[in-house]
């Protein structure tokens, strides 16, 4: 479908532009409240001021986002797998009222996301855009079953390759991996260099610290944005089935679909370039304070993880991986060298944003599937 037939629809329907708008609205807020922990730890240990890591942070999420969406987009098909609109027919191709149905679904889902994150972000408390994104749109699919459409269903599969199976996994195995990866990488730092003078490693360092914080930047671009992208690809189907273009497997190649990766990835670079400077003080200026090597370490560990749970399709939370990489690198200076009370501020956080979104979502779809 080309971005003229897009428009063309979207003139047609407002439901989809008012969709399409708040998925957009989501990227942008995504950018401004989650992009800031991959270059949190570059402006707490004053490698970088604060405008130009923005900067930096902005351009590699656009870079990421784009790379991984030619590269692959399992990422995206693990969100678009989570509900099925035609629950027993053809998932690709849909009536006019389920078409409806489906914009009502996700965009009171985006509305949650949107509400929850700027909240969070007003308090300083880095949300889980992941969590938040999932909970919605579970809440927004049950507001639909609770009202008797049939035709929708959630994939509530716990199994490896079920699509809620791998946020849960992805939930544990990014939060153990970041926690062991920044502090065994400390380790083998301080044992490396435990013989070379502080002051001679330190321009090294900085330079690293640099090039890692921009690469934690490009993978948070690469997951997170490709979630939404999994949304904006249900939104284009859906514009597609409106239009009566046939849609079939084929129809999400980056090659058919390249304007959804563009429109994408500038929203959540001009969201990064907004910048959440609250969240950049609670993550990486409370929780424990960072040497240089120390945050090249978190930075470097947590962009491994995070670019091989978006290549294998595990949706998970890029600020969770971020933030176990920071708790076990202050691990290695002793258990009191972390600041334990923001640690259980942000997974509060964390646990009360599945059910917060998704009531949130639930009532917002009742609200817009009656009207």
């Amino acid at each position: 479908m080309s971005l003229e037939e897009l428009f063309n629809v979207m003139g047609q329907y407002p439901l989809l532009i008012v969709t399409v708008i708040l998925i957009l609205g989501v990227l942008f807020v995504n950018g401004w409240s989650d992009a800031p922990n991959a270059i949190s730890t570059c402006i707490s240990t004053k490698t970088m001021r604060v405008t130009p890591a923005l900067i930096m942070g902005a351009v590699m999420n656009f870079i990421g986002l784009m790379f991984m969406f030619y590269i692959s987009t399992s990422v995206a098909q693990t969100i678009q797998k989570m509900m099925s609109f035609n629950s027993g027919g053809d998932p690709y191709n849909l009536t006019i009222e389920q078409s409806l149905l489906a914009l009502k679904i996700i965009s009171a889902s985006m509305i949650s996301v949107i509400i929850f994150g700027v909240v969070c972000s007003l308090f300083g408390i880095p949300s889980s855009q992941t969590h938040s994104l999932i909970g919605g749109l579970v809440g927004a699919g049950l507001s639909a079953i609770t009202l008797g459409h049939s035709d929708i269903s959630i994939n509530w599969g716990f199994g490896f390759t079920d699509p809620l199976g791998k946020v849960f996994y992805g939930l544990i195995l990014s939060c153990v991996f970041g926690f062991i990866a920044g502090f065994l990488f400390v380790k083998l730092l301080e044992f490396l260099c435990r013989k070379l003078n502080r002051n001679h490693t330190r321009p090294f360092f900085k330079w690293a610290q640099i090039i890692s914080g921009g690469s934690l930047a490009f993978v948070h671009g690469a997951q997170d944005g490709m979630q939404f992208v999994g949304v904006c690809f249900l939104a284009v189907q859906i514009a597609a089935n409106l239009n009566g273009t046939p849609v079939n497997s084929d129809f999400f190649s980056a090659n058919n679909l390249w304007y959804v990766g563009l429109i994408c990835s500038l929203a959540i670079g001009v969201g990064t370039m907004c910048g959440g400077k609250k969240i950049i003080k609670k993550v990486a200026m409370e929780m424990t304070p960072l040497e240089p090597y120390q945050a090249f370490a978190t930075d470097f560990s947590s962009a491994v993880g995070i670019f091989i749970a978006t290549f294998f399709g595990f949706p998970i939370s890029t600020s969770q991986v971020k933030a176990f990489s920071i708790i076990g690198v202050g691990a290695t200076k002793g258990v009191k060298h972390v600041e334990w009370r923001t640690v259980g501020e942000m997974c509060l956080t964390w646990i009360i944003t599945f059910p917060g979104c998704g009531i949130i979502a639930y009532l917002f779809g009742l609200l817009l599937i009656v009207l």
